[in-house]
Parts: C-alpha cells; sequence; structure tokens
C-alpha cells in the first residue's frame, strides 16, 4: 500500500473523505486514514485537518439526560462535538478552510454561543468577555429580562468571542452555518465572522438572518446560499455580483430586493459577470398570483451572460425579471409555480434550452379547464428542439380531462390529481415524444375500473398509435396479475412501451 502512486493515495483519500465536511460524525470516521501509514497520513492530513466543525446535535447526549444536567455537570461531552481542538494540538489551525457549525434541535438554543464557547474551550482567561455570556445566559435561563446594558454587553461578548475564533482560525474561506437559531447574541458572532473572513471568503453558507449591514463583497465571494425564513421583513446583505458563481437564496420575498447587488453601483444594470447558476426558492407559496411587488417597487436591469442553470421555486416574477432571466444562455430551467408564470417564461426565447422542468400546483387556484388547457398547449407549444421537457402538474378540484391536450414536445409528464384515465391514454397520440408517464390520481381507480379502462381502450381504437412511451408508473393502484398481464399486451397500442410499474 505504501508503494502506491502519490495521485492514487490523492484520489483514494479523496473519495474516503468527500462527507466528511457534512458532520462531526463523518469527519471521526474518516480520522482512522491517519494512522494507516506515513504517506495516507500526509495525504488525509490536509484534506481532514481543512474543515473545523462544531456539530452540536444531540447523538451525542444519552438518553434520559437534558442539555441543562451536562452542561452543569462537565463541559467533556459538549467538547467532543467539536474538532477544533484537536486540530489545534496538531498545531493546524491554520490549515483549516472551512467553519461549520450545526445544530438543528430545540434544546440547545437559548444557549448555543455558550455551548459554543464551552465546546472550544474558551475560558475566561482567553476571553473576558465570556463571564458576560455567562451572566446573560444564566438571567435568560431563569426568565428574568436583560437591561439595556446587559444587551450591549452581551454584544460587545459576541463580537470578542468571534474575534478570538477568527484568530485560532486564521485562514477559513468557507462558511457554513447550519443552524435555525436566532438568539441575537449568536447573530452577532456569526455577522462577525462574516465581517473578520470577509476579505477572504470564497463560500459562504447560512440558515440565520443576516445583518442588513453585512457586506458580502469580497471580490473571491463564488458560492453563496443563504436561508432565512424570519417572520419580519427585514433586508437581506449587500452582495457583490461579479464574482458569484453559484447563488441560492431561499428567503421570504418580502426580503428580497435585486438592490441587495448593488454593490458600488450607481447605474441601473447589475451584471452578474461569472454567475453560472442560481437557485431562488420563496417560502410564501402564492400559487395563482403573479402580483409580489409594490407600485414603487423598481427592478433594475439585470444581465446573466454566464448562467446555465435556473431554478425558480414558487416566485412570483415580473415581466421584465422574465425578459432578463430569459436573456440568459440558459441551459437547465426548472420552475415550479403558477400557471401564469409558466407561461410568461415559455413565450420567451427559450429554444437553446437541453432541460426544461415546469411544475405547476393549482391548489387553490380555480381556472376553467379549457382555458387551463388552452394556456398550456400554446405553452408547450413554443418548446420545439429541447431535448427534455417535463410537465409536473398538481391540482385538487376538477377531474382532469385531456380530450384538447396537444404537447408535441413534451417528453416526461408526472401527474398528481383527479383525471380521467381513458381521455389521457387516447391523449397520448397528441404527446409523440413522451417517453416517461408517472400518474396518481386522487380518483379511486381500482384494479377492476383500470383493466375496463383498458378493454374499452382496445374495443374502440385501432393501433398502434406514434409515441415513443418507454415507462408508465401508476401510483394508488394495486398491483394484480391481470393488470399486469394487461399492460403486457398494451403494445398493441403503444408499441416502444417497455415496463409499467404499480405502487
Amino acid at each position: 500500500m505504501a508503494d502506491l502512486p502519490t495521485v492514487i493515495i490523492e484520489r483514494i483519500i479523496y473519495f474516503a473523505t468527500v462527507y466528511a465536511n457534512k458532520s462531526l460524525g463523518d469527519w471521526k470516521n474518516a480520522l482512522r486514514l491517519l494512522w494507516i501509514n506515513r504517506e495516507w497520513r500526509h495525504a488525509a492530513k490536509r484534506i481532514l485537518y481543512s474543515c473545523a466543525i462544531v456539530d452540536l446535535n444531540c447523538k451525542f447526549i444519552e438518553e434520559g439526560k437534558t442539555v441543562d444536567t451536562y452542561f452543569t455537570d462537565t463541559k467533556a461531552v459538549l467538547m467532543a462535538n467539536t474538532n477544533v481542538l484537536l486540530i489545534e494540538q496538531n498545531d493546524s489551525g491554520a490549515m483549516a478552510k472551512q467553519f461549520v457549525i450545526k445544530y438543528r434541535e430545540d434544546g440547545l438554543r437559548k444557549l448555543l454561543l455558550l455551548c459554543i464557547i464551552t465546546a472550544l474551550a474558551i475560558n475566561e482567561s482567553d476571553c473576558p468577555a465570556v463571564s458576560v455570556i455567562k451572566e446573560g445566559s444564566d438571567a435568560a435561563k431563569n426568565g428574568q429580562a436583560l437591561t439595556d446594558d446587559q444587551r450591549s454587553s452581551c454584544l460587545k461578548a459576541a463580537t470578542d468571542v468571534a474575534q478570538l475564533l477568527v484568530n485560532r482560525l486564521p485562514n477559513i474561506t468557507d462558511l457554513d452555518i447550519c443552524t435555525h437559531c436566532k438568539e441575537v447574541y449568536f447573530c452577532q458572532f456569526v455577522n462577525t465572522l462574516i465581517s473578520s473572513y470577509n476579505g477572504k471568503l470564497t463560500g459562504f453558507h447560512t440558515n440565520l438572518p443576516v445583518n442588513r449591514t453585512t457586506m458580502l463583497v469580497s471580490e473571491t465571494l463564488k458560492n453563496v446560499t443563504i436561508r432565512s425564513h424570519v417572520d419580519t421583513i427585514i433586508h437581506m446583505p449587500t452582495i457583490n455580483p461579479h464574482p458569484l458563481e453559484y447563488l441560492m437564496l431561499n428567503v421570504r420575498r418580502t426580503q428580497f430586493r435585486w438592490d441587495m447587488f448593488r454593490y458600488n453601483n450607481n447605474s441601473n444594470v447589475i451584471q452578474f459577470d461569472n454567475l453560472r447558476s442560481l437557485k431562488l426558492f420563496f417560502v410564501e407559496a402564492n400559487f395563482g398570483s403573479t402580483q409580489v411587488l409594490g407600485p414603487n417597487d423598481h427592478i433594475p436591469q439585470l444581465v446573466f451572460p454566464k448562467l446555465t442553470t435556473l431554478i425558480l421555486y414558487y416566485l412570483p416574477l415580473t415581466t421584465n425579471e422574465v425578459q432578463y432571466l430569459m436573456k440568459a444562455p440558459l441551459r437547465i430551467l426548472n420552475y415550479s409555480g403558477c400557471l401564469d408564470t409558466a407561461h410568461m417564461i415559455c413565450n420567451q426565447s427559450i429554444g437553446n434550452l437541453a432541460d426544461l422542468t415546469i411544475n405547476i400546483n393549482l391548489y387553490n387556484v380555480h381556472i376553467p379547464p379549457n382555458n387551463m388547457i388552452a394556456k398550456m398547449n400554446k405553452m408547450f407549444s413554443k418548446t420545439a428542439g429541447i431535448a427534455k421537457v417535463t410537465l409536473t402538474l398538481t391540482w385538487q378540484s376538477n377531474i382532469m380531462d385531456f380530450t384538447d391536450v396537444y404537447w408535441p414536445h413534451l417528453t416526461h409528464l408526472y401527474l398528481n390529481g383527479p383525471f380521467d384515465l381513458y381521455s389521457l391514454f387516447l391523449a397520448i397520440p397528441r404527446m409523440p415524444n413522451l417517453v416517461d408517464l408517472l400518474a396518481r390520481s386522487t380518483l379511486s381507480y381500482t384494479s377492476d375500473r383500470v383493466l375496463l379502462v383498458l378493454h374499452t381502450l382496445k374495443r374502440d381504437n385501432a393501433g398502434p398509435v406514434s409515441s415513443k412511451l418507454k415507462h408508465i408508473k401508476f401510483l394508488k393502484v394495486k398491483r394484480t396479475k391481470q393488470l399486469v398481464e394487461a399492460f403486457d399486451e398494451l403494445t398493441w397500442y403503444l408499441p416502444e412501451l417497455e415496463s409499467v410499474d404499480f405502487s
């Protein structure tokens, strides 16, 4: 094993440690690679010690004991929730490039910053501000309201603790804050980390509300993920758009404005020079409306010269936003939301796409069936030349009749709602490029009822039809021997059919 070429060793180490930055448990599992031999130790150390993790998930807490019991009894348990001390003991703090904080349970939320302090073995001799955090935490636990002076002192203490950590891990280029804790002192701690590492960051990922004064403006910042589901209107940070290559925002629509990317730019044009992947997820699922901005809101001109992947999830868009986004050299477009916005997207020049996915949710939306089908017919008439065109349709009220459907370029169709199965089979020739069909009917389609539909189809129609359909899957339909045999014979109608599945 010691005679293996270095490049082979490094590839083995890479695949063995590829998930080591996802959790402390995976990191600990990969740690044993350091003990194989000197060559493996050298290769693994650079990978493992590049990721510093504080993982406060409850898997280290024994059943029957509370967080407070551990906190008062011993610091050892919480110290087991980080690899930072081990990295420092090996004089490798400067090797750490990624810093991850993870916590997703309820137990520690009020004590999260204090638990991080304990896990990192930060004491009052290292940072006098620790005593202030302890006092504030004790008061909060006892239900005592902090005075203005106490709150101010705790905020300053959180800043001091963050700065101490920056000194211990000076070369962090990727911050990953994976917790929904919104405690003000912890947020202050995180925002100080952001500000301190800002000039070096290449990646930033957080589930927290980001201070609106935060400036993510480094020319090295390529990868940004912000998930912030706060209940109040809050401004997003200022972000430099020019170096970004990957951007994902999962926020409330009230939080988002394109002006957050207006860094060092007084013109009406915001240009994302290097952005290749954009994912926008908005938590208010307003399925039927496109009105999201006030009359005084202004959309700057947006330019995406390199954008190839666009994913929009329940994002109502204005006409200007759609036009700017569709001018990008897109290859992959995935839109989930209302029919009107999907229709507006497909009316643009989208012929250069390789993969188009449209997910339409019609819950609580009252559209006459004929109008809806006519709009989708027009929408999918614009998709010629796209190799993969997928439609996922979810509804709950009217029984869908496919008699008037004409989707000649559709390749994948996924249905979830009440529909007429017979009309669906009759519509397949009007979807000649369809290769994959998944159908979940909320009507009661028993095996006998499906058999009756197939019998009627064979009695009243000639075959085969012009169809590329290869795979069919029915959900909520019980598999029976008679049903399997009937679909095995369906090649008389669908000549390229290869498989039918039931679940």
